[in-house]
């Protein structure tokens, strides 16, 4: 029989190539980056930002969803009060280790990662603020839209920031040779 009719079988080394857990230099990276910050910037406090459009459009049932949502989000986030310096000293460890393994012991993994979860650890503290906000001064209608909008826009800040760093690392590492892989 010829081997031109036999489908090629793929070895282990082509399928490592492409399943490498590598950070820059590889599609996952970017892919999971992607998804990550246009779900971060898609749902504000649990809110989905074309709710948010279509009650600031005039549609009355999509308001009082808009306010269910955020009320519901917000006591939810503010039951984690009590534990809240325990998940601060917490994130910050982790946050802390992963920075120490990516530029002081050169893991281009931690580095990746450190990367997402910083910016993402500041998104979440300033959702914890805006619930805050929404449970202290009762937030409602346009005020409560006006907020969330608000916070979109810097989530999409931090999201743009953080990949262009990603990138700007990423492709330090791949065009020089890494000061941190010494």
């Amino acid at each position: 029989m010829s081997d031109a009719t036999e489908p090629p079988i793929p070895d282990l080394a082509s399928l490592a190539r492409f399943l490498y857990p590598g950070t820059f230099d590889t599609l996952w990276y970017w892919v999971l980056t992607v998804v990550i910050w246009s779900v971060t910037c898609h749902w504000t406090l649990g809110v989905p930002h074309d709710l948010i459009v279509r009650a600031d459009r005039g549609s009355a049932e999509a308001a009082r969803a808009v306010d269910a949502i955020a009320e519901g989000q917000a006591i939810r986030l503010c039951a984690f009060a009590p534990a809240a310096p325990w998940l601060v000293g917490l994130a910050g460890f982790g946050l802390a280790s992963l920075a120490t393994l990516g530029f002081g012991f050169g893991s281009s993994f931690a580095r990746g990662l450190a990367l997402q979860a910083a910016p993402l650890a500041l998104v979440a503290a300033l959702n914890a603020r805006l619930a805050i906000a929404v449970r202290r001064a009762p937030l409602h209608g346009g005020p409560l839209r006006a907020a969330l909008s608000g916070r979109r826009f810097w989530n999409q800040v931090i999201g743009l920031s953080s990949i262009l760093a990603a990138a700007t690392i990423g492709a330090y590492e791949i065009v020089a040779p890494s000061p941190w892989l010494r």
